[in-house]
């Protein structure tokens, strides 16, 4: 069997289509075997397109689930590394010590920074407030009442999106 891509089995079907619209549609043994051959050939390829994007897909999905192990991983770490953080400050606090110190090494507490504690924040003058305006259209209500006709506006208008392709294997 042939190796064409799919562009290049196009090519050969419209090419084909230009032969029969030429010869007014009659179609010879010649041609059938013709229009049979470049037929089988984009079955196949199309077989052969679904199964590649089936594989990229699990691939995706099979990355997405690395990726969340990869993060569970990461989190757990991170815990583990808080709680033992927690463990030498306990054992530092219990010594009395603010600094411990090692042959090759040296842990020391930090003095702590100072932080902002807000129990009113009715208290707090205006010249330190922000006021953030967020303003969002909801496009799926919009959406409906354009298609229902109970809204409509010149510059509002629904329109056919991009078509897109279902892949799909046929058992």
């Amino acid at each position: 069997m042939e190796n064409k891509s799919l562009y290049e089995i196009t090519t050969e079907l419209e090419a084909f289509n230009d032969l029969l619209e030429e010869s007014g549609g009659e179609i010879t043994e010649e041609n059938e075997a013709l229009m049979l051959r470049v037929n089988d050939l984009l079955t196949t390829k199309l077989d052969s397109c679904v199964s590649y994007m089936e594989r990229e897909n699990d691939l995706l999905d099979l990355s997405s689930q690395k990726i969340k192990r990869l993060q569970d991983f990461k989190k757990h770490k991170q815990a583990k590394i808080a709680r033992f953080e927690d463990y030498v400050f306990t054992c530092m606090q219990r010594l009395g010590r603010d600094t411990l110190n090692g042959k090759h090494a040296q842990i020391k507490l930090r003095k702590p920074s100072k932080i902002l504690v807000i129990d009113d924040e009715k208290a707090v003058p205006m010249e330190y407030t922000k006021v953030e305006t967020i303003t969002t259209i909801d496009k799926a209500g919009l959406k409906k009442a354009v298609k229902l006709e109970t809204f409509s506006h010149p510059s509002i208008r629904l329109e056919d999106g991009k078509k897109s392709l279902i892949y799909k294997e046929i058992k």
